[in-house]
């Protein structure tokens, strides 16, 4: 598909492809450049942006097919991006998991340490018990 960019801008970068003007009208000074289909929605949702022929008179190239062919390359890089994607999300799991655990660990460590302080009190006590007794028992 065709596109215009809007005045002063050169340039529109889209999911990591750049496009810039492959024909400017010399009368108007308007910058026209070929994207395919697919990203014609994102292309438009920028302000100034139209979808719009070049004159016949400039002699465009002929527009870009509808759908992209994928070669076995592109297919490749797919397929890794998706296990790059999958990665991403196991490794986003496991980090919370480790949150998990870790917060599961200060707690018991917690508890250990409100229980060692029980005891020690408890073992006060009954040292001041037997104490007592013994002084009774006197």
């Amino acid at each position: 598909m065709w596109f215009a960019f809007p005045e002063n801008v050169e340039s529109i970068g889209i999911e990591g492809f750049e496009f810039q003007a492959e024909i400017t009208d010399p009368e108007t000074k308007i910058r026209y450049f070929r994207a395919p289909e697919m990203y014609a929605g994102k292309i438009l949702d920028f302000s100034g942006f139209r979808c719009i022929n070049p004159p016949a008179g400039l002699n465009p190239p002929a527009d870009l097919p509808t759908q992209l062919q994928i070669g076995e390359e592109d297919r490749n890089i797919n397929a890794l991006v998706g296990k790059v994607n999958n990665l991403e999300l196991e490794n986003s799991m496991l980090k919370s998991r480790l949150v998990e655990l870790l917060a599961q660990r200060d707690e018991l460590r917690l508890e250990l340490a409100t229980a060692k302080t029980e005891l020690k009190n408890a073992q006060f006590d009954l040292e001041k018990a037997n104490i007592s007794v013994a002084e009774k028992a006197k």
